[in-house]
Formats: structure tokens, C-alpha cells, sequence
């Protein structure tokens, strides 16, 4: 079953008092979960979820050093639950596997895709055991994301656990110094963190990144695309790209390659190209080309959790032409309007994230006037 990780609003509004009692009071947690019981039962209704049995720690097992022991009578329910909510916290796209228990994992902090799995067995009785396991990509970054997932959960985890983390992951949230864009869930979303330096670009900058992208194996390919992500985040530089023909190679590869990391990288660069760019509408005039990748980037719904960030660069790159007056025009001739009421509609996608992006572009392109 797939999941983005969103919980119901009203969900949330019940357990806020009670979270903060919690966190404030002296009294024993099991004493609280009588009542958070209810709110996950609600919890559970609301995303349609049946929960089986917890499977038992095998032995022998090989834990890896990053898994948490849950002690106390906590519900199961209640374990799935802070699970889902810290991962829709952290933007990680995951899938559930009831009868394992197993949460197969996707995230993108600092930009860079990170996969991990999250498995949950029973110890004993009354002790939960978490384990979190990178299965690829940085592991810096998903160490960083690992911090703030703990920051989450520990008020669930038993002294010996809860000191191993505490207090990293405030600072991962808040940038962490001298290391940017690690507090990034997407290659094309700044933050305070991580926003781009004016850099003065030249030829020698830019032509040999375009060569790397039209080069014949993918390592390169992957390499520049990622350069090519930040030299699109600079706002002079819009002209270089079109006179080097950044533009018509990140096009190119997108349409050519079935790798959805280059693909994802091709729509983030696509995604910066279209919001820094002042003078986009007078550059789309010749690379046309790209609004119709980044819709057919949208649409695209078979390929898993890698393909969800995907749609969301493309959507996010849709929504920057919908929002402004001289690109709107652009976005209608080439059916942006339909792109977005389709995702947006019943049955259009599963992930709420991409529903919302859709939805703001949808109604940027309902109230802004044409030119």
C-alpha cells in the first residue's frame, strides 16, 4: 500500500492538547495511551489501513546500530501512527507492508534522493523494536534525516535510546553551518538554509556542464544535471543556458532516458529555469519544448515512489509559469489547465503533496489574468 504521509487535519487538532500535556507533565506515558488509543483508532479509519500482528525480533538478528527499542504497553496502532506523521513531517514518500511491517522508504533531503526502510518488530511483550536501514544514497543526508526522524519519536523510546540523538535534529531543521541545502526534501526548493549566491557564470562554466549532459553514459549524464540544477537556481543566468543550449539538452535527455533519478534532476533544473529566470517568457519563445516535458513529466503515475518527485518538480515548474501573467498564456495553449485539474481530481493521484501543487497551479491559472 502506498502512502505520502499526510494525516487528516482533524486527526491532528485532537492529539495537539494532548501531545502538549504529555510533553509538559511528569506522569508516565502508558498512563496517556488510553486516550491516544482513540485518536489512532481515528487515525487508522481515516487512511484505510489494517494493521496485523507485530512479528517477533528473530534470532538470531543482525539489528543495525540505527534501531530503538519502544518500551512499555504502547499500542501498536500508536507506533504506526508517530511513524506516519514524522515521515509526513520529513517528506518521505513510503510504502507499507502490513504483514511485515515494513515501511519501504523515499526521501530527498538536501536534494539528494535517499532510499531506507523502516521495520518494527516485537521484542517481548511490551518492547517495540524500530529499526532504520539506508538501502542507498548519502549517507550523510539520510543521517541528517534520520536525526529529525528520532527528534519525532522519542518521546516513545527508552532511556538508553533517547540520549543517542537528542538535540541534532533542531539543528539539521535549522540548517546545519557551513553544510547548504541540507534542510532541502527537494533539489528545486530553497530554504533560509540554502539560498543561491550570485554567481557571475561564464562560457567556461556553463559548456562543459552541457557536454556532460549530452554525454554517452549516465554517471555523466547524472553529474552534470545535478550542476545544472544550481546553475538554473541563478537568475542572470537564463541567457547562457539558451545560448549553449542547456535548455534543448536537459529536454533531450528527459525524453530519452528511463533512469527516474535523471529524469527527477531534469525536472528540477526545469523547475529553477522557470522561477529565477525574470525574462522566461522571451526565452520559452525558442525552448518551447520544455512545458511539454514538464507535463508529460506530471502525468506520469506508473513508476513507484521515485516517480512521485518526479511529478513533483514537473508540477512545481507548471505552477511557476501558472503564477505569472506573461507565462500563463504559454501554460493554456499547451493544456496545463487540464494537466492540473486531472491530477487534482478523484482518482488523479494517491500523494497529497502533488494534489496540493496541482491545486495551486490550478487556481493560479483560474485568477491570473492573460496578456
Amino acid at each position: 500500500m502506498l502512502f505520502s504521509s499526510a494525516i487528516p487535519l482533524q486527526v491532528c487538532d485532537e492529539l495537539t492538547p494532548l501531545l502538549s500535556e504529555i510533553t509538559s507533565s511528569r506522569r508516565p506515558l502508558h498512563a496517556y495511551f488510553h486516550s491516544i488509543s482513540t485518536s489512532a483508532d481515528l487515525y487508522l479509519a481515516e487512511v484505510g489501513v489494517n494493521l496485523g500482528p507485530v512479528p517477533p525480533l528473530p534470532k538470531p538478528y543482525p539489528l543495525s546500530t540505527t534501531s530503538y527499542d519502544i518500551e512499555g504497553k504502547i499500542p501498536s496502532k500508536e507506533v504506526y501512527k508517530r511513524i506516519m506523521e514524522s515521515f509526513r513531517k520529513n517528506d518521505v514518500d513510503c510504502r507499507f507492508i502490513p504483514q511485515e511491517w515494513r515501511f519501504e522508504s523515499l526521501a530527498y533531503p538536501g536534494g539528494r534522493a535517499v532510499s531506507f526502510y523502516c521495520q518494527v518488530f516485537k521484542r517481548t511483550a511490551n518492547v517495540h523494536v524500530i529499526e532504520f536501514q539506508k538501502t542507498n544514497g548519502c549517507g550523510w543526508s539520510f543521517s541528517c534525516l534520520l536525526d529529525q526522524i528520532n527528534e519525532d519519536l522519542e518521546e516513545l523510546y527508552g532511556e538508553e535510546d533517547a540520549p543517542m540523538h537528542q538535540g541534532k535534529a533542531a539543528m539539521g531543521r535549522a540548517g546545519m553551518p557551513g553544510v547548504p541545502g541540507l534542510t532541502r526534501s527537494s533539489a528545486s526548493i530553497p530554504t533560509y538554509a540554502d539560498e543561491p549566491v550570485s554567481i557571475a557564470l561564464t562560457d567556461a562554466d556553463v559548456a562543459p556542464i552541457v557536454d556532460f549532459i549530452r554525454g554517452p553514459d549516465l554517471e555523466s549524464q547524472r553529474m552534470g544535471m545535478e550542476i545544472m540544477v544550481d546553475i538554473c537556481n541563478q537568475p542572470s543566468a537564463g541567457a547562457l543556458l539558451r545560448k549553449h543550449g542547456a535548455v534543448v539538452a536537459v529536454v533531450a535527455v528527459a525524453n530519452s532516458t528511463k533512469d527516474v533519478e535523471l529524469r527527477r534532476l531534469a525536472a528540477a533544473a526545469m523547475c529553477n529555469f522557470v522561477r529565477r529566470n525574470k525574462d522566461i517568457n522571451t526565452l520559452l519563445q525558442s525552448e518551447l519544448e520544455c512545458v511539454p516535458l514538464m507535463l508529460k513529466l506530471a502525468r506520469e503515475c506508473a513508476g513507484g515512489l521515485p516517480l512521485l518527485e518526479v511529478q513533483r518538480e514537473a508540477c512545481r515548474a507548471l505552477g511557476a509559469l501558472a503564477n505569472r501573467p506573461d507565462t500563463r498564456n504559454v501554460l493554456l495553449q499547451h493544456g496545463g489547465e487540464k494537466c492540473f485539474h486531472d491530477l487534482m481530481s478523484e482518482g488523479g493521484t494517491t500523494c497529497p503533496r502533488l494534489r496540493q501543487l496541482a491545486m495551486d497551479g490550478y487556481q493560479s491559472i483560474k485568477r491570473m489574468p492573460s496578456y
